[in-house]
Protein backbone atom coordinates (compact mmCIF):
# COMPACT_ATOMS: atom_id res chain seq x y z
CA UNK A 1 0.00 0.00 0.00
CA UNK A 2 2.34 2.24 -0.35
CA UNK A 3 4.74 3.47 -3.61
CA UNK A 4 7.80 4.90 -2.35
CA UNK A 5 8.73 1.79 -1.15
CA UNK A 6 10.59 2.75 2.65
CA UNK A 7 9.58 -0.01 4.39
CA UNK A 8 11.88 -2.51 5.82
CA UNK A 9 13.01 -5.42 3.75
CA UNK A 10 12.44 -7.59 6.78
CA UNK A 11 8.86 -6.88 7.09
CA UNK A 12 8.43 -6.91 3.07
CA UNK A 13 10.15 -10.55 3.64
CA UNK A 14 7.38 -11.43 6.65
CA UNK A 15 4.68 -10.02 4.03
CA UNK A 16 5.61 -11.97 1.39
CA UNK A 17 6.09 -15.60 3.70
CA UNK A 18 2.35 -15.29 4.54
CA UNK A 19 0.86 -14.42 1.66
CA UNK A 20 3.09 -17.47 0.25
CA UNK A 21 1.78 -19.70 3.17
CA UNK A 22 -1.53 -18.65 3.96
CA UNK A 23 -4.55 -18.16 1.89
CA UNK A 24 -7.10 -15.38 1.68
CA UNK A 25 -10.22 -15.44 3.80
CA UNK A 26 -13.37 -12.93 4.50
CA UNK A 27 -16.27 -13.95 6.94
CA UNK A 28 -19.43 -13.35 5.17
CA UNK A 29 -20.70 -10.79 8.14
CA UNK A 30 -17.02 -9.03 7.38
CA UNK A 31 -14.87 -7.75 9.92
CA UNK A 32 -17.58 -7.35 12.35
CA UNK A 33 -17.56 -10.96 12.67
CA UNK A 34 -13.91 -10.70 14.69
CA UNK A 35 -14.93 -8.98 17.78
CA UNK A 36 -18.60 -10.42 18.25
CA UNK A 37 -16.87 -13.52 18.38
CA UNK A 38 -14.39 -12.68 20.85
CA UNK A 39 -17.30 -11.23 23.08
CA UNK A 40 -19.17 -14.43 23.08
CA UNK A 41 -16.56 -16.00 24.76
CA UNK A 42 -16.63 -13.79 27.87
CA UNK A 43 -18.55 -14.72 31.07
CA UNK A 44 -18.45 -12.62 33.83
CA UNK A 45 -17.11 -9.18 32.00
CA UNK A 46 -19.19 -6.32 30.88
CA UNK A 47 -18.97 -4.60 28.01
CA UNK A 48 -20.19 -0.56 27.17
CA UNK A 49 -20.44 0.91 23.76
CA UNK A 50 -20.81 3.96 22.64
CA UNK A 51 -19.35 5.90 25.16
CA UNK A 52 -16.72 7.89 24.01
CA UNK A 53 -13.34 8.11 25.89
CA UNK A 54 -12.55 11.90 27.47
CA UNK A 55 -9.50 11.01 29.49
CA UNK A 56 -7.33 7.90 30.96
CA UNK A 57 -5.42 7.03 34.01
CA UNK A 58 -3.67 4.01 34.93
CA UNK A 59 -6.92 3.02 37.19
CA UNK A 60 -9.45 5.45 35.43
CA UNK A 61 -11.49 5.95 32.41
CA UNK A 62 -13.56 8.80 31.87
CA UNK A 63 -15.95 8.40 29.40
CA UNK A 64 -18.78 10.93 28.34
CA UNK A 65 -21.56 8.82 30.27
CA UNK A 66 -19.69 8.12 33.32
CA UNK A 67 -16.32 7.30 35.56
CA UNK A 68 -14.57 3.85 35.54
CA UNK A 69 -12.10 2.87 37.91
CA UNK A 70 -10.22 -0.27 37.58
CA UNK A 71 -6.66 -2.20 38.38
CA UNK A 72 -5.08 -1.32 35.06
CA UNK A 73 -6.53 0.34 31.61
CA UNK A 74 -5.78 -0.68 28.60
CA UNK A 75 -6.33 1.48 25.50
CA UNK A 76 -6.87 -0.01 22.08
CA UNK A 77 -7.31 2.19 19.65
CA UNK A 78 -5.60 3.44 16.24
CA UNK A 79 -2.44 5.57 16.83
CA UNK A 80 -4.17 9.04 16.01
CA UNK A 81 -6.81 8.69 18.55
CA UNK A 82 -4.63 6.87 21.22
CA UNK A 83 -2.26 9.80 20.69
CA UNK A 84 -5.51 12.09 22.08
CA UNK A 85 -5.85 9.96 25.30
CA UNK A 86 -2.01 9.67 26.17
CA UNK A 87 -0.04 11.84 23.77
CA UNK A 88 3.03 10.15 22.08
CA UNK A 89 4.58 9.57 18.88
CA UNK A 90 2.75 10.60 15.81
CA UNK A 91 2.24 7.51 13.22
CA UNK A 92 1.54 8.07 9.80
CA UNK A 93 -1.43 6.46 8.02
CA UNK A 94 -1.58 5.32 4.50
CA UNK A 95 -4.69 5.74 2.54
CA UNK A 96 -6.52 3.77 -0.04
CA UNK A 97 -9.52 3.93 -2.34
CA UNK A 98 -10.58 0.36 -3.62
CA UNK A 99 -13.40 0.26 -6.31
CA UNK A 100 -15.65 -2.26 -6.65
CA UNK A 101 -16.67 -3.89 -9.76
CA UNK A 102 -18.99 -6.61 -10.50
CA UNK A 103 -17.72 -8.67 -13.77
CA UNK A 104 -19.34 -11.60 -15.59
CA UNK A 105 -18.74 -14.72 -13.65
CA UNK A 106 -16.20 -16.13 -17.26
CA UNK A 107 -14.39 -13.36 -16.51
CA UNK A 108 -12.22 -14.65 -13.56
CA UNK A 109 -9.24 -16.40 -14.45
CA UNK A 110 -7.15 -15.44 -12.09
CA UNK A 111 -7.98 -14.72 -8.35
CA UNK A 112 -5.32 -11.73 -8.04
CA UNK A 113 -4.25 -9.38 -11.18
CA UNK A 114 -0.82 -7.62 -10.49
CA UNK A 115 -0.45 -4.23 -12.44
CA UNK A 116 1.62 -1.62 -12.37
CA UNK A 117 1.54 -0.34 -15.91
CA UNK A 118 -1.75 1.77 -15.47
CA UNK A 119 -0.88 3.81 -12.17
CA UNK A 120 -2.74 4.75 -10.02
CA UNK A 121 -4.01 1.32 -9.60
CA UNK A 122 -2.05 -1.56 -8.00
CA UNK A 123 -4.34 -4.49 -8.89
CA UNK A 124 -7.31 -6.27 -9.22
CA UNK A 125 -8.54 -9.39 -6.70
CA UNK A 126 -11.43 -11.83 -7.52
CA UNK A 127 -12.96 -11.41 -3.91
CA UNK A 128 -15.49 -14.31 -4.34
CA UNK A 129 -12.81 -16.86 -5.21
CA UNK A 130 -12.68 -16.57 -1.63
CA UNK A 131 -15.94 -15.25 -0.74
CA UNK A 132 -18.88 -16.44 -3.40
CA UNK A 133 -21.19 -15.27 -0.90
CA UNK A 134 -19.62 -11.31 -1.58
CA UNK A 135 -20.77 -11.43 -5.23
CA UNK A 136 -23.71 -9.68 -6.85
CA UNK A 137 -26.23 -12.46 -8.64
CA UNK A 138 -24.41 -13.79 -11.91
CA UNK A 139 -21.59 -12.02 -11.56
CA UNK A 140 -17.96 -12.22 -10.08
CA UNK A 141 -16.76 -9.19 -7.35
CA UNK A 142 -13.42 -7.67 -8.12
CA UNK A 143 -11.94 -4.99 -5.94
CA UNK A 144 -9.41 -2.31 -7.87
CA UNK A 145 -7.33 -0.65 -5.66
CA UNK A 146 -5.03 2.55 -5.50
CA UNK A 147 -2.66 4.13 -2.75
CA UNK A 148 -4.13 7.14 -1.61
CA UNK A 149 -7.35 9.10 -1.99
CA UNK A 150 -9.78 9.36 -4.84
CA UNK A 151 -12.99 10.78 -3.79
CA UNK A 152 -14.20 12.36 -7.12
CA UNK A 153 -15.28 10.48 -9.96
CA UNK A 154 -12.71 11.13 -12.58
CA UNK A 155 -10.78 7.71 -12.12
CA UNK A 156 -14.31 5.36 -11.81
CA UNK A 157 -14.03 4.69 -15.47
CA UNK A 158 -10.50 3.94 -15.77
CA UNK A 159 -11.22 1.63 -12.62
CA UNK A 160 -13.48 0.11 -15.13
CA UNK A 161 -10.84 -0.21 -17.79
CA UNK A 162 -8.30 -1.36 -15.98
CA UNK A 163 -10.40 -4.06 -14.71
CA UNK A 164 -11.41 -4.92 -18.37
CA UNK A 165 -8.13 -5.16 -19.45
CA UNK A 166 -6.80 -7.35 -16.95
CA UNK A 167 -9.47 -9.59 -16.94
CA UNK A 168 -10.30 -9.64 -20.40
CA UNK A 169 -14.05 -8.20 -20.21
CA UNK A 170 -15.65 -5.81 -22.63
CA UNK A 171 -16.40 -2.68 -20.54
CA UNK A 172 -19.81 -2.52 -21.14
CA UNK A 173 -20.22 -5.93 -19.08
CA UNK A 174 -18.44 -4.36 -15.98
CA UNK A 175 -20.53 -2.26 -13.65
CA UNK A 176 -19.32 0.28 -10.46
CA UNK A 177 -20.74 -1.77 -7.14
CA UNK A 178 -19.16 0.81 -5.16
CA UNK A 179 -16.09 3.13 -4.17
CA UNK A 180 -14.69 3.20 -1.17
CA UNK A 181 -12.43 5.51 0.33
CA UNK A 182 -10.55 4.95 3.78
CA UNK A 183 -7.92 7.60 4.44
CA UNK A 184 -6.85 5.89 7.27
CA UNK A 185 -6.60 2.09 5.72
CA UNK A 186 -3.14 1.46 7.56
CA UNK A 187 -0.24 2.75 10.12
CA UNK A 188 2.89 2.91 8.09
CA UNK A 189 5.51 1.06 9.72
CA UNK A 190 8.45 2.95 10.20
CA UNK A 191 12.19 1.97 8.25
CA UNK A 192 13.29 0.89 11.58
CA UNK A 193 11.02 -2.07 12.04
CA UNK A 194 10.92 -4.05 15.05
CA UNK A 195 8.45 -6.21 16.76
CA UNK A 196 9.48 -5.81 19.96
CA UNK A 197 7.77 -2.27 20.37
CA UNK A 198 7.23 -1.02 24.08
CA UNK A 199 3.12 -1.27 24.49
CA UNK A 200 3.31 0.93 27.79
CA UNK A 201 3.03 4.37 28.15
CA UNK A 202 2.99 6.10 31.29
CA UNK A 203 0.93 4.11 33.78
CA UNK A 204 -1.41 3.26 30.38
CA UNK A 205 -0.45 -0.31 28.52
CA UNK A 206 -1.77 0.16 24.73
CA UNK A 207 -2.32 -2.50 22.00
CA UNK A 208 -3.10 -1.77 18.52
CA UNK A 209 -1.39 -3.14 15.01
CA UNK A 210 0.51 0.03 14.70
CA UNK A 211 2.76 -1.46 17.29
CA UNK A 212 3.31 -4.99 15.57
CA UNK A 213 2.51 -4.91 12.15
CA UNK A 214 -0.13 -3.16 10.72
CA UNK A 215 -2.68 -5.94 9.92
CA UNK A 216 -5.25 -7.76 11.59
CA UNK A 217 -2.98 -10.47 12.82
CA UNK A 218 -0.60 -7.34 14.25
CA UNK A 219 -3.72 -6.10 15.86
CA UNK A 220 -4.72 -9.51 17.87
CA UNK A 221 -0.85 -10.38 18.66
CA UNK A 222 -0.68 -6.49 20.07
CA UNK A 223 -3.95 -7.23 22.18
CA UNK A 224 -2.30 -10.99 23.27
CA UNK A 225 0.61 -9.04 24.77
CA UNK A 226 -0.98 -6.58 26.45
CA UNK A 227 -2.71 -8.58 28.34
CA UNK A 228 0.25 -10.67 29.26
CA UNK A 229 1.80 -6.99 30.40
CA UNK A 230 -1.16 -6.38 32.08
CA UNK A 231 -1.09 -9.60 34.41
CA UNK A 232 2.59 -9.29 35.02
CA UNK A 233 1.56 -5.57 36.39
CA UNK A 234 -1.08 -7.03 38.63
CA UNK A 235 1.31 -9.97 39.56
CA UNK A 236 -1.44 -12.54 38.58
Amino acid sequence: MEDDLDSSWRYTQLLLRSFFKGRPGTHPAGIAALPRALAAQLRTTSIHLDEGARAVSGMKVLTDEREYQGRAVIVATEPTDANVLIPGDRVPWLAQTTWWLALPKDSGRRSLQIDTVDRPFTSALDLTAAAPERAPVNSILVAVPANGVYESSELDQRAVEYAARLFDTPTTDISLVEKSVVPRALPKLSSSFALSKNQRRGEVVLAGDYLQTPSIQGALVSGRRAAQQVLTMLGA
